[in-house]
């Protein structure tokens, strides 16, 4: 008797429309989360040193690690057109959601079966990212921008094209605006960018290697201007990371003792173990199809 495979979820109609629909909700869920809670004690600092002052620009600003650059400058911009209340301060972050729920969905449909709906699952339900999306900061951004690299990552060493290319960097560069501390993370992405140009120089003429670096070298200047920020901020004492302990201490640790029957030290290896495995399988995926 002949075995079938099961039909990849992605390709049922009821499937996709079951997604836009939960979508829509938490899309819904976010927007009521903006507008019911109060300003928390960041938002309130953010609003008076740079979004009310209008005083924002890095070496200008008042010089602290709360200034995170997108956020004041989009935030600014709604303040002017529209008043100073949570929902219209909020705005950019909330926006930026319905990019967080596309890239990630495209994320997903890429990974194809079961592991694409458990990623998109993941993403989409995790409630501690949830959250940032209904506060005036820059996580919410720099979370949605670093999805939707990924995601244009993806579509160009699938089918390379400029406009992946291109889209790449720029959620590259705004999510670095967004949140400095996706600083590693973008130099990572911005080195795989730049060693697939390079791959694609080889096959392609030279118009699309000029095309390439076109956006790359803007990109890479970028990272040079925020990285010396980061360290002017540093050495005056500003670079901070919300407690002194440590991120591993003072929020994994917090968490998982109180939260988790688990131990974090068996948490760290397990998180460990299953990034190797994706890096393993994601690799395999590309050698398999001949994109790597």
């Amino acid at each position: 008797m002949p075995v079938t495979l099961p039909i990849d979820p992605f390709a049922r109609k009821k499937f996709r429309i079951g997604l836009l629909i939960t979508g829509a909700l938490l899309f819904a869920y976010v927007c009521v989360r903006a507008w019911l809670i109060p300003f928390v004690h960041d938002e309130a600092i953010t609003f008076f040193y740079y979004i009310r002052s209008g005083v924002m620009h890095p070496y200008e600003a008042h010089l602290d690690a709360n200034n995170h650059l997108l956020n004041s400058y989009l935030s600014r911009l709604f303040y002017t057109w529209d008043g100073d209340s949570e929902i219209i301060l909020r705005i950019p972050n909330v926006l930026s959601f319905a990019l967080y729920l596309f890239a990630n969905y495209r994320i997903g449909r890429h990974l194809g079966g079961r592991t694409g709906v458990l990623f998109i699952l993941t993403t989409w339900f995790s409630h501690i990212l949830l959250d940032y999306f209904g506060f005036c900061r820059g996580y919410g951004l720099s979370f949605a921008f670093i999805a939707g690299s990924c995601w244009t990552l993806l579509e160009y060493e699938r089918r390379p094209r400029r406009w992946c290319f291109a889209l790449s960097c720029v959620f590259i560069g705004a999510a670095i605006a967004a949140n400095l501390n996706v600083l590693p993370a973008a130099v990572a992405m911005t080195g795989w960018l730049a060693f697939l140009a390079l791959k694609e120089a080889r096959y392609a003429d030279w118009k699309n290697t000029v095309v390439n670096l076109a956006f790359i070298l803007p990109l890479v200047w970028w990272i040079k201007y925020l990285v010396d920020y980061g360290f002017h901020l540093r050495e005056n004492g500003n670079l901070y990371y919300g407690y002194q302990n440590g991120i591993w201490e003072d929020i994994i640790l917090t968490v998982t003792d109180g939260a988790l029957p688990w131990s974090a030290e068996f948490l760290g290896i397990l998180t460990l173990l299953v990034s190797a495995w994706m890096i393993v399988a994601h690799l395999g995926h590309f050698k398999n199809s001949g994109a790597v």
